[in-house]
């Protein structure tokens, strides 16, 4: 069920936005040009904006304030794939091929240590928009820790992991990840 992909506020804030935009016929999911962030003032900090260009290459074109603070490390304009340890790139390049492929939302919960070695668990929600050509090229979505750390510093990008992710239904169902 989608809406078991609000896990928290802005989440759901945006899951809502979201889920108000309009359709173009036969399609699943709203254009990216009809998304303002501005429009959900209370969770934009937490909004960020993926663009895909490829199965290799997927750039960050917004990152939200809350998920350049829970990383430590502002990824605005990185493609996430180079962000990645290299031993998780197929399971990402998976995932989001996953979400082009089939129109679905869905959520990664990762791990990872901050540079001190405290222990960072987030998970960055995402939901599918699509571009000037009709297909899915955006998505949009939250990033949230899920275990607070009081003291912050810059997450260590090289020990990420995944740890979970699910898929959610938008209308075309839900193809099985390996």
């Amino acid at each position: 069920m989608l809406a078991n992909i609000a896990h928290n506020d802005a989440t759901k804030q945006l899951l809502d936005y979201w889920l108000s935009l309009p359709r173009p016929e036969g399609k699943l999911c709203p254009y990216r040009t009809d998304f303002h962030t501005g429009e959900i003032p209370e969770a934009a900090d937490h909004i960020f904006l993926d663009e895909r260009h490829s199965d290799d290459v997927v750039c960050v074109v917004q990152a939200g304030k809350a998920l350049t603070h829970i990383l430590g490390v502002n990824v605005t304009g990185h493609n996430l794939m180079m962000l990645l340890p290299e031993k998780e790139f197929p399971l990402e390049r998976e995932y989001f091929r996953t979400l082009y492929e089939q129109p679905c939302a869905g959520y990664m919960t990762r791990i990872s240590t901050d540079i001190k070695g405290r222990q960072l668990v987030y998970r960055t929600t995402h939901l599918p928009l699509l571009g000037a050509n009709g297909e899915i090229r955006f998505w949009v979505g939250t990033g949230t820790e899920l275990k607070k750390r009081e003291h912050r510093s810059q997450t260590n990008l090289s020990l990420l992991q995944l740890i979970d992710r699910e898929l959610f239904d938008i209308g075309a169902g839900v193809p099985d990840l390996t």
